[in-house]
């Protein structure tokens, strides 16, 4: 997704860190001045979500900065 957005000229970063996910996330985003935050979703509900939580709605709701969203079913192609 990365390359298909600078090929139409959006920047972007991408990084890989070790840690708890949605801290390691929003400590990123905090120190490198990250504009939005663009995360997918598993499309879990009911007692599968609240069991296993998730790092995206813990990303949200916790986050300084807009967090967009992405379900699979949404396409994977980015266009002008």
């Amino acid at each position: 997704m990365a390359a298909q957005a600078d090929d139409i000229g959006i920047d972007t970063k991408t990084a890989v860190r070790r840690g708890i996910p949605q801290d390691a996330i929003l400590v990123y985003a905090d120190e490198h001045n990250i504009d939005i935050i663009v995360m997918g979703t598993h499309g879990r509900t009911g007692v599968k979500r609240a069991l296993m939580g998730s790092v995206t709605e813990t990303v949200v709701r916790h986050a300084d900065i807009p967090v967009l969203t992405v379900s699979r079913g949404a396409g994977t192609k980015l266009e002008n």
